[in-house]
């Protein structure tokens, strides 16, 4: 197949499962391409360590710092000429953004449609239901290739895309990353702190749920080890609000005298690390949380090394990757109940789950699982790893992903192709 990754950002060191994907198309044999849509919002990723570096790129700007750069865009386009099928028209565009803006997006979109054309795509693969999604579904209207959709979890809260229900409606496969993204995307699981996601109508046969997922070979082959004179709980991802993270501190500070033991460790790094630091220093357990600055995905894999337990206390999730990869050490859980939260826990045999912002309750999960002997936290271990075997294999996921696009590009999935 040839594929085309339609993407708002490229490459983000945040986004290590999609650099593993586009590893795996490849040694799978598929002709590969990426259009980016914008700079990473933070650290960049070095792609040469999942030899990506041959893989075409279209970097292209939303916004340019000046008329000139616009123009020397616009000239760009003017070489392969201003005639022929276009996604929108610039009349459209102008009339919805205004004449500059209205230019900047009408050059894009030329641009991205040769491009999707040089490399001969059967299918376009758009990661995140918004500007990407809407991107690939302009090149479905102006050249008849059909688009794959993911849904990740910012897509169906935090800020859902008002196009939602065009992109869903046109795509020839929709995917979100978790069952509880497909409950919020159908309108099933409505929760009050969070958006309400648009109305949505579209044919529920090209619904699939993709998981994300770990290399077998990052999976552990037995229990972690939970001999030792403390327990660390450690968990992985940016430090931003949606975390929780302080909640993670302030239930570790309930137990500072009960659970001297107890250690954090926040594998990430971001914009809340003073206000963290400080708080462990005002609760009185600074010398017992740690946190990292952000690290590329093989320094998570040695990091991860140190855990006795898996936290995530995050407000939302789509699929978290890293309750994945933390699980995949062999050890037990404590998940807020969201994302993929109920397929990554059985409660009470490898694990506990909690509301989100109970800290009462997360302390309580702690406290079991501290007091616990090292031989049920390793049978507690041992079920985690059964779980993320046979649930979150990347290898198995890929598998049926990659079927999912031969046949949205086969046509063999329900769309409604133009013409």
């Amino acid at each position: 197949m040839n594929i085309v990754y339609s993407l708002p950002f490229w490459p983000y060191l945040y986004t290590p499962w999609l650099f593993r994907e586009l590893q795996w198309m490849k040694l799978r044999g598929h002709h590969l391409a990426v259009i980016s849509l914008g700079d990473p919002p933070g650290p960049s990723a070095d792609v040469s360590d999942f030899d990506l570096q041959d893989v075409p790129v279209l970097q292209v700007r939303q916004q340019y710092s000046g008329d000139g750069a616009l123009l020397k865009n616009l000239a760009r386009v003017a070489v392969g000429g201003f005639r022929g099928t276009s996604p929108r028209s610039f009349r459209e565009l102008r009339r919805g953004a205004g004449l500059r803006q209205g230019l900047q997006e009408w050059s894009v979109l030329k641009r991205v449609t040769a491009f999707v054309k040089k490399h001969k795509a059967d299918v376009i693969e758009a990661h995140w239901a918004a500007h990407s999604a809407m991107v690939a579904r302009d090149i479905f209207h102006a050249t008849g290739t059909p688009y794959a959709v993911r849904i990740h979890g910012g897509d169906v809260y935090r800020n859902p895309s008002p196009d939602l229900a065009k992109i869903v409606a046109d795509a020839a496969a929709v995917c979100p990353v978790s069952g509880f993204n497909k409950s919020l995307l159908l309108g099933e699981r409505p929760i009050e702190s969070l958006p309400q996601v648009p109305p949505v109508d579209f044919n529920q046969s090209k619904l699939h749920v993709c998981h994300n997922g770990i290399p077998e070979a990052s999976i552990g082959t037995e229990p972690a080890p939970q001999e030792g004179d403390t327990i660390v709980v450690g968990t992985i991802g940016r430090v931003d609000p949606v975390k929780h993270h302080a909640d993670l501190i302030e239930a570790a500070a309930l137990l500072r005298d009960e659970c001297p033991q107890l250690r954090i460790l926040i594998i990430g790094g971001g914009e809340l690390e003073p206000s963290l630091r400080k708080l462990a220093e005002e609760r009185g357990i600074a010398d017992r949380v740690t946190i990292t600055v952000p690290q590329s995905w093989s320094k998570v894999m040695e990091l991860r090394q140190q855990f006795n337990v898996y936290a995530q206390v995050s407000e939302a999730e789509g699929c978290s990757l890293a309750v994945a990869e933390g699980l995949g050490m062999g050890v037990p859980a404590i998940l807020s109940r969201v994302g993929s939260a109920d397929q990554s826990v059985d409660e009470g045999i490898n694990g506990y789950t909690f509301n989100v912002g109970d800290i009462p309750a997360l302390a309580d999960a702690l406290k079991r699982l501290v007091k616990a002997t090292p031989q049920q936290r390793r049978e507690m271990g041992a079920h985690s790893l059964k779980i993320i075997r046979e649930r979150f294999c990347f290898e198995r996921l890929m598998e049926r992903l990659e079927s999912i696009l031969a046949a949205a590009g086969n046509g063999k999935l329900t769309t409604s192709r133009p013409g």
